[in-house]
């Protein structure tokens, strides 16, 4: 299933989609739609309408039938959480001055927004090392020390595959992503293309990954 993540919107109407990643679809792979009036309708994944969907179109669809792929685990995993509450779980891969690269579950890579980011956290870091909060003004980083944790406030600069840049009360640095526990971003005021935006390019599916990742993006084509 493939879908446009960017720009974000949400909508009164939307789609819930759950998705299911697999490199061949199974012969007993099925699609299943249901409609606003709760009638099912299934075939073969194979006979999905690719980019024909206006046909199709219901408010809830599922894939069954498919082994999905493993969760993401490990300390470098870590959970993103957007204004719009969409989440992912992934590993940093990258970035620039304005977006960060994942890698999320099947080795599906975004580059989310830097607008688009209210936090993420590594919950394999923070174990036992307290709890994490925003600062009342600016960003904030924690970053490994010890025991325990680092607090940084400041500002955000950008993110590359070596860490993240912040500059703080001591100038800038860049925090290696081994170090890193957790970041929280001041939510800054939504330009024209922000959430909210026109529905040109096709309908909005909130889809919900097989690792608890839910994302919302402009439908485009379902298939096998």
């Amino acid at each position: 299933m493939r879908f446009l993540a960017y720009p974000l919107v949400l909508l009164s109407s939307w789609f819930l989609v759950t998705a299911f990643s697999s490199q061949q679809a199974g012969e007993g792979a099925l699609l299943t739609w249901r409609n606003l009036e709760g009638e099912a309708r299934q075939v073969p994944l194979a006979e999905a309408p690719g980019a024909q969907l206006e046909e199709w179109m219901g408010p809830w669809m599922r894939p069954s039938g498919l082994q999905g792929p493993s969760s993401l685990v490990g300390q470098d995993v870590m959970l993103l959480e957007m204004l719009n509450g969409d989440r992912l779980f992934a590993k940093p891969m990258g970035g620039d001055g304005g977006g960060l690269t994942v890698r999320c579950v099947a080795s599906t890579d975004l580059n989310v927004s830097i607008d688009l980011i209210a936090q993420f956290v590594f919950p394999g870091r923070q174990v036992g090392r307290g709890s994490l909060e925003a600062a009342p003004e600016g960003d904030r980083l924690y970053r490994l020390a010890g025991k325990g944790l680092d607090r940084v406030d400041g500002v955000l600069v950008d993110f590359s595959a070596e860490g993240v840049r912040f500059e703080g009360r001591l100038g800038e640095k860049t925090y290696p992503w081994a170090e890193v526990v957790g970041l929280f971003i001041e939510a800054l005021e939504p330009g024209p293309g922000g959430a909210g935006a026109g529905n040109a390019g096709g309908p909005v599916a909130l889809v919900e990954w097989t690792d608890g990742s839910r994302l919302r993006g402009r439908l485009v084509e379902v298939s096998s």
